[in-house]
């Protein structure tokens, strides 16, 4: 018994970190795998620290350590050639639909094959076409021949504004229009 401590250290059994492994694995919260591991010493729950120090390996590793056991076992299963593995990754990789769908007969693939190509022709239909998808022509611009008014300025001068910097002490911050500016 560790100096000052109540009761002895916590030291984790195999059969605990298999368990808190497999339970991290599965996203259970840390809250609910510390409350299964009990402390031999305290018959009581270990702390979410406790849980941290104690099996920091098993909570970061046992999602990957998770999907390797799955793939190392559905590579087994297609090299032994079970079908169920064999479909999943042509449906996962390629896409394939098999559930419902029948394959095609040997003459239908046949005569498939016979066809030497396919021709889509698209005919125009009688008058008119329905729609007319042609833009619209532009509205004449009024100023297109007008001689620039040169006694108007270009755009707005610049208002006085008061923001507010929400600083105390600071106070708000104000712009005044520069009567010298060149923008009058």
């Amino acid at each position: 018994m560790a100096k000052g401590r109540k009761t002895k250290l916590f030291k984790p059994s195999d059969a605990q970190r298999r368990a808190v492994s497999m339970l991290a694995a599965l996203h259970v919260s840390h809250d609910e795998i510390r409350l299964l591991v009990i402390n031999p010493h305290s018959q009581e729950p270990i702390a979410k620290t406790t849980l941290h120090r104690f099996f920091k390996k098993e909570l970061s590793r046992s999602s990957a350590a998770l999907k390797e056991l799955v793939a190392s076992k559905y590579f087994e299963a297609l090299e032994r050639g079970d079908q169920w593995a064999v479909r999943a990754g042509l449906r996962q990789r390629f896409n394939w639909v098999f559930e419902g769908s029948q394959p095609l007969p040997p003459e239908a693939i046949g005569s498939f094959a016979d066809t030497p190509e396919i021709k889509i022709v698209f005919y125009p239909g009688p008058g008119k076409p329905e729609f007319d998808l042609t833009p619209p022509k532009p509205s004449p611009n009024p100023y297109s021949n007008a001689a620039p008014d040169l006694s108007r300025p270009a755009i707005e001068a610049p208002r006085s504004t008061t923001v507010d910097t929400g600083y105390p002490g600071l106070g708000p911050w104000r712009t005044e229009r520069d009567p010298n500016s060149w923008m009058k």
